[in-house]
């Protein structure tokens, strides 16, 4: 790691102790360092480069992350709880584009904001962080647990959350066209919160086999969606869009479709439908 001129005595020593906890690192370069299992708990590493850097299996709790580079880092493995990289200013959030982040923690970690485009996060484990308004564009959350996070007004269009459990997050304004949502459970949880998607982008997103019991679905916009023996029992879908969207075995029990858009979506084959007279003849 060729980064001798750049850092002091001291910060190179904890380096070779496997440990920066508390480092006070701000605008350093570190791009392509090997820091893998490294401890940089509650360091301060606004607006470092660490471009292409290992940091898979570090631990990074409540480290300050704002500002920071981090394309095409791995982060697979890490501990990134309490970690904030995210800010109520574009400018001051990280950016973390195709990074690896894979089996990573991300508990109560504060991603407002933040660029994700194309990051690997398969199988991660999510609870009660913030990743709302943050470019989360074609990432493969694939199996992770998200739960009681933020994804308000997330850009998550060709994202693939199948397996992925979402349960008690909101994800309220979230653009999810063309997302891939197989086998996802977006249900209440298991303290009974809502799932919550109100007014979210669903056109032709794969929704085969979801769980959304019980979840908000007001003004979602579900157009083209394939929503194939997903199971929708409870949920408040007031004025939702399922124009041409795919209802083959979908469960519907327990949901009002008085103010529903349903226009060209084919109910014959759907469970469990309560269809106002008037819309009968829209089918």
């Amino acid at each position: 790691m060729d980064i001798k001129n750049k850092l002091t005595g001291e910060i190179l020593w904890s380096i070779e102790q496997d440990s920066l906890l508390g480092a006070s690192l701000p605008e350093a370069g570190l791009a392509n360092a090997d820091l893998s299992g490294m401890d940089l708990s509650e360091a301060d590493l606004r607006y470092a480069d660490l471009t292409g850097a290992d940091l898979s299996n570090a631990k990074l709790r409540n480290t300050d992350l704002r500002g920071a580079h981090l394309c095409d880092a791995d982060l697979s493995h890490a501990d990134l709880t309490g970690a904030i990289a995210g800010s109520d200013r574009p400018s001051d959030a990280a950016t973390f584009c195709n990074v690896d982040l894979n089996h990573s923690i991300l508990s109560y970690s504060d991603f407002r904001g933040v660029d994700l485009n194309e990051a690997q996060m398969k199988d991660c484990i999510s609870q009660d962080a913030d990743f709302s308004n943050a470019n989360m564009s074609r990432v493969n959350l694939s199996g992770s647990r998200i739960t009681h996070s933020m994804l308000t007004n997330t850009y998550l269009r060709n994202a693939d959350l199948s397996n992925c459990i979402l349960s008690g997050s909101h994800l309220n304004e979230a653009n999810l066209v063309h997302a891939k949502l197989e086998n996802a459970n977006l249900s209440n949880d298991e303290n009974n919160h809502s799932t919550i998607l109100a007014r979210t982008h669903l056109r032709e997103a794969v929704l085969n086999n979801a769980n959304l019991a019980g979840s908000v679905l007001r003004m979602a916009d579900f157009r083209a969606a394939n929503l194939r023996n997903a199971n929708l029992s409870g949920s408040l879908m007031g004025g939702a869009v399922l124009r041409g969207a795919n209802v083959t075995d979908a469960n519907f029990s327990g949901v009002n479709l008085d103010t529903a858009t349903v226009v060209n979506a084919n109910f014959s084959q759907a469970k469990n439908v309560d269809m106002p007279d008037f819309k009968k003849d829209w089918r």
